[in-house]
């Protein structure tokens, strides 16, 4: 059973629904908060474990969670919602991956998506990547696109990343449950052909999850699955 570490400073919107679409149990989930934000919530309402490390200090608290986190027996991964920069103290240890809303290594650091439409790009996308010592600099897992329309707002843009995210984290813990994306000793391996498509590189395999994001997508109006 994987487990998963969350560290955030948000509402985590993304997370949230990708913990309900995959099923996730509250045993499958460590969760790691520097503030008061909408996904201490969460956690309390599914029981999920979870600490609040107020710190100015990035070190200190990249170290204070990994001890909160190998406490509850560690994580095959970790998801970062967050807007300071996390150290070595934790991404050493565990694979830690950020969702950036741009095509890196297009448009890095703040403000991404509003960067990318006064630029005049054709495309958007978000990019899951692993974190390292520099900013949205880390190896980069998967990419999803969608082509910029003339209706296409900075709000619009930010509701095709949300979609596209919970899309990529459902590819991750896909990819790692199958053994393909593996981290051994601060060294990422990818070890299997994935397919890819035209908006997703790689794609999911899975026509159960598939279909559920699909369903997301329309809900949400966000023409992720489109050309």
């Amino acid at each position: 059973m994987l487990k998963i570490g969350v560290v955030s400073s948000s509402n985590g919107g993304a997370f949230k629904t990708f913990y309900k679409l995959i099923g996730l149990q509250a045993s499958q989930v460590v969760l790691i908060t520097d503030r008061p934000c909408g996904i201490e919530q969460f956690a309390v309402e599914q029981g999920i474990n979870y600490k609040r490390i107020e710190t100015t200090d990035n070190d200190d608290l990249s170290e204070q969670a990994k001890s909160f986190i190998d406490e509850h027996g560690g994580v095959d991964v970790i998801f970062l919602f967050y807007t300071r920069l996390i150290t070595e103290s934790l991404f050493d240890h565990y694979l830690t991956i950020n969702f950036h809303p741009s095509l890196l290594p297009a448009f890095r650091g703040f403000a991404p998506t509003k960067r990318a439409l006064s630029a005049g790009v054709k495309y958007f996308g978000t990019t899951a990547h692993v974190i390292n010592e520099n900013a949205d600099e880390g190896k980069i897992i998967g990419q999803s696109c969608i082509a910029i329309a003339s209706k296409h707002t900075v709000e619009a843009l930010e509701r095709v990343s949300f979609v596209q995210k919970v899309y990529q984290m459902a590819l991750i813990f896909e990819m790692l449950e199958a053994g393909s994306l593996q981290f051994n000793n601060g060294v990422i391996e990818l070890i299997d052909e994935w397919p890819v498509s035209m908006v997703f590189n790689p794609a999911l395999k899975s026509q159960e999850t598939l279909n559920k994001l699909i369903e997301l997508d329309e809900k949400n109006e966000t023409g992720v699955f489109k050309l």
